[in-house]
């Protein structure tokens, strides 16, 4: 089945792009809507999905994965209704908030909001705000206007949301209430289309969590900026935790309060002032801050990565860093004694590694990966304070080597040292908020300091990223670590069973 044509036009029409892991969704899509309509031609299904947008409307609901449920990363929502909120309400206005799900799929996040406003404001928060929810695919908003949910979309939420605001029914299904189904408002909408309809216009406040995986990455960056135009000044724009690094593209400032990150539009003064510190902010970076003060206080590198509003300029550092490694290792013996030692580990001759790693290091002081290694061999062979210096001497080198403050994080929760492997681990997810076993050991460290609402969260986190990119085995992609995904996956879960039933 030649899927080309297909990705071209669902690429122009929604945005959607299909990768080598989501090729099988498509396949089976199509698959399923020309077996009903009896076609047996490619080309003049194709030509039906051009000319028959009830048709496109039915292989986008195949096609997208409405995976939600009520209160999803509630860290996100809380921080909305205590903090966002009430700074928004200081202002004096008279006109409703207004707040945009964008993605809503079949309402549990929009409802969510509605619920949590009006516990706290009861019925005066029909008069304070106004909430949208926005969603390409028809169906799923047929769903959310008919408000009924079976308990898959209650998993970890609090009972009492449930019985205070949901109507039992036949079936083990619950209809929300009328006084939350009213406060919000439901409307087919592209993200990739222009002009966006008249109730997605001048937020205060949009959530866009978890949708833009379905984009490409050019679609991401448009979205985005539309999203953040549309925005009123001082107004903030929520994604998915796992997402923020790849949304910081110096649209929208990037802020953080209460130890998230939210994307806030500045007033047009502090917008520039903030575009001024992008430039030529990395060489600022490396001349204020030693190395050593790196070492000694792990807040430091957090500031300085909260700095790099334009994420290429980080892309750019770890081009230069690749660059003078490749200049390195051209010489094929020193290439050649390093692949050595990595066989070496794999059949368990960690010594010998040991031996070469430390003979290329003292050739070589630059080689990060060399250090990787050796921290790697070390932790494995219960050797902290040695894989320690490991880690420290990499990033002497390279001051946002991820797998560097990766193992640290690892070192510090297996010596029991909670507080230093909580920031350790956050700053490996704001280098790369795709890293799941950051995600997964803070919420290890996170359920050892007895936090259990931020281990939930983060275990979540971490399934999630691993569901998404469908790994199923071994992931190398942290070098030198290797992680069994479907083992973690399974151990996720199973966490998760164990904290909501004990919640």
């Amino acid at each position: 089945m030649n899927l080309e044509p297909f990705k071209t036009l669902l690429l122009d029409t929604c945005g959607f792009t299909f990768s080598n892991d989501r090729e099988q969704t498509l396949r089976n899509g199509l698959t399923q809507r020309i077996a009903a309509h009896k076609i047996n031609s490619l080309t003049a299904y194709h030509e039906l999905l051009t000319q028959d947008q009830a048709e496109m409307d039915a292989l986008v609901e195949l096609l997208t994965v409405n995976e939600t449920y009520f209160f999803r990363e509630p860290d996100q929502l809380r921080l909305m209704i205590d903090k966002l909120i009430p700074e928004l309400m200081k202002k004096g206005r008279a006109a409703p908030i207004r707040i945009v799900s964008a993605g809503c799929s079949t309402g549990e996040e929009p409802y969510s909001i509605a619920m949590l406003l009006h516990d706290k404001y009861r019925a005066e928060s029909l008069n304070l705000f106004s909430i949208v929810g926005v969603d390409i695919d028809s169906t799923a908003i047929s769903s959310a206007l008919k408000g009924v949910y079976n308990k898959h979309s209650f998993r970890g939420m609090d009972s009492f949301f449930l019985e205070k605001y949901f109507v039992p029914l036949e079936h083990k299904l619950f209809r929300i209430k009328e006084i939350i189904r009213k406060h919000v408002y439901f409307q087919i909408a592209n993200l990739n289309a222009e002009p966006y309809p008249p109730a997605v216009w001048n937020p205060d406040i949009i959530l866009y969590r978890n949708v833009s995986i379905y984009f490409h990455s050019d679609v991401q960056r448009s979205i985005f900026s539309r999203l953040a135009e549309t925005l009123n000044t001082g107004g903030y724009l929520i994604v998915s935790s796992t997402e923020t690094m790849h949304h910081n593209i110096g649209i929208l400032s990037l802020v953080e309060i209460d130890n998230l990150f939210v994307y806030k539009k500045m007033p047009s003064a502090e917008a520039r002032n903030s575009c001024r510190l992008n430039e030529g902010i990395r060489d600022k970076i490396k001349k204020s801050i030693k190395t050593d003060k790196i070492l000694k206080n792990p807040l430091r590198i957090k500031k300085s990565i909260n700095q790099l509003k334009d994420r290429n300029i980080l892309e750019a550092n770890k081009d230069k860093a690749a660059e003078k490694l490749q200049s390195k290792e051209q010489d094929i013996s020193f290439k050649r004694a390093f692949d050595t030692a990595v066989e070496y580990v794999k059949n368990n001759r960690k010594v010998e590694a040991v031996t070469i790693l430390k003979q290329l290091i003292e050739q070589e002081p630059c080689f990060v990966n060399a250090y990787l290694l050796l921290a790697a061999i070390f932790i494995d062979t219960q050797q902290f304070i040695e894989a320690e210096s490991a880690c420290n001497a990499a990033l002497s080198q390279d001051e946002f080597c991820l797998p560097a403050y990766l193992m640290l994080g690892i070192i510090a929760h297996q010596t029991g040292r909670n507080d230093e492997s909580f920031n350790r681990l956050r700053e490996t997810i704001y280098i790369d908020s795709n890293c799941w076993p950051a995600h997964f050991y803070l919420a290890e460290t996170a359920n050892m300091m007895g936090d259990k609402k931020r281990a939930l969260s983060a275990y979540q986190s971490a399934l999630d990223i691993i569901e998404k990119r469908n790994l199923l085995e071994k992931d190398d992609s942290f070098f030198p670590l290797q992680f069994n995904a479907e083992q973690f996956s399974n151990l996720c879960r199973y966490k998760l069973k164990i904290l909501k039933k004990s919640k």
